[in-house]
């Protein structure tokens, strides 16, 4: 499964704050260590752009001089007005982020623009982010597509990255996958780890390609081993897997702890399920289990939350708590967790953690059971047999109760079977009885029904209930 979502570099926000680090840190372009600053300026000061610039970085990176980014626009903007490209670029960074300069989407746009006009590739491929978003122009995929595509055939492992986003999302291109693959293995081939990743996740899963999880695994760990969350996380599935690598839980959990570490959720469920159920060679540690669950849930993860709150309700790694197990279920159902809406009904028709309250346990079971959960549906469907929380009803409890049996829930089709055998809701039908009965058996023990069933049934019926079973296809299916 694809553990990623559409990034285009994927905001502006994100590209400029990534050149911001890249500078700071000295991983972009610097000034020769070997120049002197007080050469530098007498140079800059005669009108050499070439150290203007480097002064801009300089200042900014807070290297051979104090952090001063309001100096460093100073001198960006000179070599900017000289029309040094990079210069531009890193004045409209500031401009858009309103660091060092009040913040000023037009100027930013203007002098993004004008590096672009001059051909420098990383202004293309701001500028098509900046159309991408519609931040300070008119949002155009089709222009944000046109700009990236110039700084991808200038080289620029970025906007290659980008463009490839763009042909396998289909935005501002019709969507064509060898494409994107094109574009992402010419960024991943310059060292681009979200290309690297990308790419990996299309041979993964077969996408555009023959799958092959031998090319996935290589590429996610060339991406893993630069400290890509998700690529850490997708390496970890394959050697927990055993898919194109040698299966190692261990090493799936070194993986996943890698990521985990980095706040990737993803990364964090799975170490969570992989504790609480424990692995060869990953002892059973439920305690664990909750603590990755926690880090996962309080980033908003629904499946996260429900499991923690299973945990709590069990006691299994944190103490017994049925209200706190209840607080956590309410947060993955209010996402629309099924599962959670189920545990949340059952908690309130029992009363445990919660007030007793039918109403509300039913209105829990409708939200799940209309979202097709099976287990839903069948309470549901229990409480219109009763009329518990709502107007006693048989025939909705039926029409609940058989959604979920030809979903092939086993307890509900020994539901039907029973309603059918003596008539409730239904029209007595021994045949239609044995039917369900039959079908449930295959997911349960359904002790002596079935025996006792065949017992008032002529051979001709016992066997018309078999064919009937036999025949039965699960709904959807």
């Amino acid at each position: 499964m694809r553990v990623s979502h559409f990034k285009a570099r994927a905001s502006i926000v994100v590209c400029f704050a990534l050149a911001s680090v890249l500078l700071s840190s000295g991983q972009a372009s610097q000034p020769s260590d070997e120049e002197s600053l007080a050469s530098l300026r007498e140079r800059a000061d005669h009108g050499a752009a070439d150290a203007q610039l480097a002064l801009g970085k300089i200042y900014f990176a807070g290297k051979k001089a104090p952090k001063d980014v309001k100096e460093a626009a100073v001198w960006f903007r000179k070599a900017a007005d000289q029309g040094n490209a990079e210069a531009q670029e890193n004045l409209a960074r500031l401009y858009y982020t309103g660091n060092g300069l009040p913040q000023d989407l037009r100027e930013a746009v203007r002098w993004v623009r004008v590096a672009a006009d001059q051909g420098y590739a990383p202004a293309q491929m701001v500028l098509g982010l900046l159309y991408d978003e519609g931040s300070g122009v008119p949002k155009d995929l089709s222009e944000a597509a046109r700009w990236c595509r110039t700084a991808a055939d200038h080289g620029n492992a970025q906007a290659q990255f980008c463009l490839g986003n763009f042909y396998f999302y289909g935005k501002g291109l019709p969507r064509d996958l060898s494409e994107a693959a094109r574009w992402w293995r010419k960024s991943a081939d310059q060292g681009d780890a979200e290309a690297q990743e990308e790419l990996g996740l299309m041979y993964q899963d077969g996408e555009g390609m023959p799958a092959d999880f031998n090319e996935a695994a290589r590429l996610f760990r060339k991406a893993a081993d630069q400290d890509n969350a998700t690529a850490q996380v997708n390496l970890g599935k394959l050697y927990f897997q055993g898919k194109g690598v040698p299966q190692d839980y261990g090493e799936a959990v070194r993986w996943y702890r890698k990521s985990g570490d980095k706040g990737n959720w993803a990364a964090q469920l799975d170490l969570g399920s992989i504790y609480e159920r424990g692995a060869p060679g990953v002892p059973e540690d439920t305690s664990e289990a909750a603590r990755w669950y926690r880090k996962a849930a309080d980033q908003g993860n629904a499946e996260a939350q429900r499991r923690l709150g299973r945990l709590y309700f069990k006691g299994d790694g944190v103490p017994k708590d049925s209200s706190e197990a209840a607080r956590w279920y309410l947060k993955a159902a209010d996402q629309g967790n099924a599962e959670a809406q189920v545990s949340l009904g059952l908690q309130y028709y029992s009363g445990e953690g919660v007030p007793k309250d039918f109403a509300e346990a039913a209105r829990w079971y409708r939200k799940a059971a209309d979202q097709g959960n099976t287990n839903g549906e069948l309470l549901l469907g229990m409480l219109y047999s009763g009329g518990q929380g709502v107007s006693r009803d048989l025939s909705e409890a039926i029409r609940w109760k058989r959604m979920a049996a030809d979903q092939g829930l086993p307890l509900a089709q020994q539901e039907l079977g029973y309603l059918y055998s003596v008539g409730q809701g239904v029209p007595r039908d021994n045949v239609l009885a044995y039917m369900w009965t039959t079908l449930a058996s295959h997911g349960m023990d359904i002790g002596s029904s079935r025996n006792e069933l065949a017992a008032k049934m002529t051979p001709q019926e016992i066997a018309k209930g078999e064919r009937l079973a036999a025949e039965w296809k699960p709904s959807g299916k």
